[in-house]
């Protein structure tokens, strides 16, 4: 397959990269693109994330109407308004 770096860790390649978003797309889980790749689960999700890709969880969760009804009413700059 790839070269090993130093540290032990394989190279990520274009083919690599299409192959997870290959996955992903196709619905395919961290666990089974990792075993056809031949590297961790983690890796795979590690890569996925700075990819900007993921699977069936969103990687970046919108924020809650409660959380954004309180950033509203108490902004993080105001100052406490009881000592």
């Amino acid at each position: 397959m790839s070269e090993t770096l130093t540290n032990g860790q394989s190279e990520w390649t274009p083919d690599k990269d299409a192959a997870i978003r290959e996955g992903f797309e196709k619905g395919l889980s961290a666990r089974v693109i990792a075993d056809q790749l031949g590297v961790t689960r983690n890796a795979i999700l590690g890569r996925a994330y700075r990819m900007r890709i993921g699977g069936s969880v969103l990687l970046f969760h919108p924020p809650s109407p409660r959380a954004i009804r309180l950033a509203l009413f108490f902004p993080r700059n105001s100052s406490p308004t009881c000592l």
